[in-house]
């Protein structure tokens, strides 16, 4: 019997040359989880809802999520436009300091960047080339929701 028992265990798990145990093909892996693909697309499509949220509210990786959303066919968004209002922001603030006569690098320690962006920037804005997503000053964001008070909102509950 423990002959048996033996074999069944060095069978089930083969050890590698360092000695150590390893996963059949077929243990490899999560358990499949039944996700509400209807769901995961409508929260896709509020931009309100970031990506990181819907991750963690189905407890799925990103790639995962964008599987789902590519097979449903919905087009992917683009880079977050709260972030590019912001990279906005920061050089308008960066133009408005040197029309006021401060060093490229005293604006580059006030917007966080290096001296050699700050140059590129007025270097784009005396040629002409400002940027062409200048928009109004950035909007002081909602309050911040957990990924469950704001779907229960965004679905009117």
């Amino acid at each position: 019997m423990e002959n048996t028992a033996s074999n069944q265990s060095s069978q089930a798990q083969p050890a590698t040359t360092a000695g150590l145990s390893t996963r059949s093909q077929s243990s490899a892996g999560g358990s499949k989880k039944q996700i509400d693909r209807a769901l995961v697309v409508r929260l896709y499509k509020n931009p309100a809802i970031s990506t990181s949220e819907i991750c963690a509210f189905f407890e799925i990786s990103p790639p995962t999520l964008y599987a789902i959303i590519d097979a449903e066919g919905v087009k992917r968004r683009r880079k977050s436009t709260s972030r590019q209002r912001f990279l906005v922001a920061r050089r308008n603030k960066a133009i408005t300091l040197f029309s006021q006569g401060m060093s490229k690098s005293r604006i580059a320690k006030e917007c966080g960047v290096s001296r050699t962006a700050v140059h590129n920037w007025l270097k784009g804005h005396t040629k002409g080339k400002a940027p062409t997503t200048l928009v109004t000053p950035v909007v002081q964001p909602e309050p911040k929701l957990s990924i469950f008070q704001r779907i229960r909102r965004w679905f009117g509950g």
